[in-house]
């Protein structure tokens, strides 16, 4: 798409970004390392999410509240996934935060951009791998925004299990909230529902300027939370109530959404805008593999989440699969997601 075409983004526009484009070929070949587990069509719906949110974010809070914005993805990665079976690789979370997070204000001649990048990754290949695609990601950004981010200092990549690090992580925001007015976002993506620990997530919570976007792994709570031997360690107080009286498997998968997201707005205990319903991901057997959550200062934030949600609400594993075919110029345009 042609910078000066203010057209609306269509799902193929961000398939193509993700994977096909010369920009996102570059930074995937940066490394041999990839996130080959657990990786289907199905995510792809959370870094469209994710991309769509972060421009209203920014430009509401860096532009008209002039809050330093952080942004921290607490299961980071290698910056590149490889797509089980459709031999596709697309960059990730951390990557697209980069890409997306530097927004040029033409109003104002500047950037609007995240003050810092914090990538948590408990893999020290991951790591290794993921500094070199941010070096790459950072030429492309210095390209189209004339934006210069240095690695080290903009963008800081933290090796090691977040839930031992959250500690020293918020205690670094809250000192630098006592001099500056700071704002944070948190992307929270874990593999399984037994990555992070109910404590972990009230320990972010406590900041009382972050939003958090989360994909809860309704999949695996539902598959292996009724065996699971620490619930009490990873499972918020209502999810512990719900499988006391039932299995997981037998709890809808937008109860356990809710649960969760109650228990949230709890530990937060101020109003908060969040989004009840969540946005639904399902493999191909149309199993759902986890529930994108969105909890926010913002009324106007939540109201964005549910117009991107009702486009990927449309699109089930078989139309992505011809969305991404339409993206690689193999399949003709399609409109019945629109």
């Amino acid at each position: 798409m042609e910078k000066n075409k203010r057209q609306k983004k269509e799902i193929p526009s961000y398939l193509k970004d993700f994977s096909f484009s010369d920009d996102a070929r570059k930074i995937i070949n940066s490394s041999s390392i990839f996130n080959k587990k657990g990786f289907g069509l199905w995510s792809f719906k959370k870094l469209i999410f994710l991309e769509y949110y972060i421009k209203p974010y920014l430009l509401i809070l860096s532009n008209r509240y002039r809050k330093k914005c952080y942004f921290i993805d607490f299961f980071s990665g290698c910056g590149a996934n490889s797509i089980e079976k459709e031999k596709i690789n697309s960059i990730g979370s951390p990557l697209v935060s980069l890409l997306k997070g530097v927004i040029h204000n033409k109003s104002k001649n500047l950037n609007n951009r995240f003050f810092k990048w914090i990538f948590v990754e408990i893999n020290s290949d991951f790591c290794d791998a993921l500094q070199k695609r941010i070096d790459q990601t950072c030429k492309i950004i210095k390209e189209r925004t004339g934006e210069t981010l240095v690695n080290g200092q903009d963008i800081e990549v933290i090796p090691g299990d977040v839930n031992i690090s959250i500690d020293k992580l918020v205690s670094k925001l809250e000192e630098e909230s006592k001099s500056e007015e700071i704002a944070v976002l948190a992307f929270i993506d874990p593999y399984k529902f037994s990555a992070i620990q109910w404590e972990t997530v009230k320990k972010l919570l406590h900041l009382r300027y972050v939003d958090v976007i989360f994909t809860m792994p309704t999949g695996t709570l539902r598959r292996g939370g009724d065996t699971c031997k620490q619930k009490e360690k990873f499972l918020s107080p209502s999810l512990l109530s719900a499988c006391s009286n039932k299995r997981f498997c037998d709890i809808p998968e937008e109860n356990l959404g809710e649960l969760y997201a109650k228990d949230i707005v709890n530990v937060m205990g101020r109003s908060i805008s969040f989004f009840e319903k969540g946005a639904s991901v399902r493999n191909s057997t149309n199993a759902e593999i986890y529930r994108i959550e969105l909890f926010s200062h913002s009324n106007k934030a939540v109201q964005i989440a549910e117009t991107i949600t009702k486009k990927l609400d449309k699109i089930n594993y078989n139309t992505l699969k011809k969305i991404l075919d339409q993206a690689k110029g193999e399949q003709k345009t399609i409109t019945e997601y629109k």
